[in-house]
């Protein structure tokens, strides 16, 4: 197996390179970085991932996949107990189904089982509540299909422009739609942390998705609001233009908001989407791709 079929993890206490098993990655601020290829679409690319606790928060409650062409950010609701469990079992159940998922209808179907197997956590660990954001991003079709719950993110810098994709459900959201509130005053409103829509819910889920066409040189972010809450989009805008390695790129982003006081979890998914491939097979699926940064089993009671 080449390296360009594996997932490598930088260790951030030591810099050193291990190969990017999801179990090795459970702990501490980490970064890992993949190459990938969706060769039915003749689209290939580069993705890496960083998760890292910030400035205050005692521990990590998002969990992130990155298994091309599969892409998720789920952000644990903070001070719910709870949170990290809420987040890594939504990441687990869609990593699972991760080989099954190639479209809308299947991205959403397995997006409705991980809020089954959530709401069934809280009444199996008798919790008062558990919660957690998704946001997904699926490459297929020539396309970017993002399925989307909560307030984590999906953006794409494009021909030198950010676009934020995905439509936060929060009550701050609700606010600036119906003209109540500017939306550079939403991180600062005293409700900028009541989502309205989360996977742990009894009954169906409902999710937003969206396609937008894949272009060559476009660069795709995915994030909870542990980033776009302290760093404002022209900064991340910047940091996007002006890091050209993507790993410069990833860890900018959360350097910048750990900066800016790291109030909460910081998670990122940097996605470059590089020119055309003449090819004519599936998506490749390497085996040892899949990367994602949650909590260990152990944490769950401390």
């Amino acid at each position: 197996m080449s390296d360009t079929e594996k997932a490598w993890a930088t260790n951030a206490s030591d810099g050193s390179l291990v190969p990017g098993h999801p179990e090795e990655l459970n702990t501490g601020a980490k970064m890992a970085k993949v190459q990938f290829s969706c060769s039915d679409d003749r689209i290939k690319g580069v993705a890496a991932c960083m998760s890292d606790v910030g400035q205050h928060r005692e521990r990590q409650e998002d969990s992130v996949l990155c298994q091309p062409p599969l892409f998720v950010v789920a952000d644990g609701m903070g001070g719910l107990v709870g949170g990290d469990l809420a987040s890594q079992t939504a990441v687990n159940t869609l990593l699972s189904y991760a080989s099954e998922i190639k479209d809308e209808v299947t991205l959403t179907d397995a997006i409705q089982e991980a809020n089954k197997k959530v709401e069934a956590l809280q009444e199996e660990r008798k919790l008062p509540q558990i919660g957690t954001t998704a946001v997904a991003g699926l490459i297929g079709n020539n396309t970017m299909l993002i399925a989307n719950v909560g307030d984590s993110r999906a953006y794409v810098l494009s021909q030198g422009a950010l676009f934020q994709v995905t439509r936060d459900h929060s009550a701050v959201q609700d606010m600036v739609d119906k003209g109540e509130l500017l939306p550079e005053e939403a991180a600062t409103h005293p409700k900028s942390g009541v989502i309205t829509r989360w996977l742990g819910i009894e009954g169906a889920l409902k999710i937003d998705t969206y396609a937008t066409p894949l272009r060559a040189g476009d660069r795709w972010l995915f994030c909870s609001d542990g980033l776009y809450d302290m760093v404002k989009q022209n900064d991340i805008l910047q940091i996007m233009l002006r890091s050209k390695e993507i790993e410069v790129c990833t860890r900018s982003l959360v350097d910048a908001a750990n900066k800016q006081g790291g109030t909460d979890n910081i998670s990122v998914i940097v996605v470059d989407i590089d020119a055309a491939e003449d090819a004519t097979s599936s998506v490749k699926r390497p085996s040892l791709i899949s990367v994602f940064f949650t909590r260990n089993k152990e944490s769950f009671h401390a």
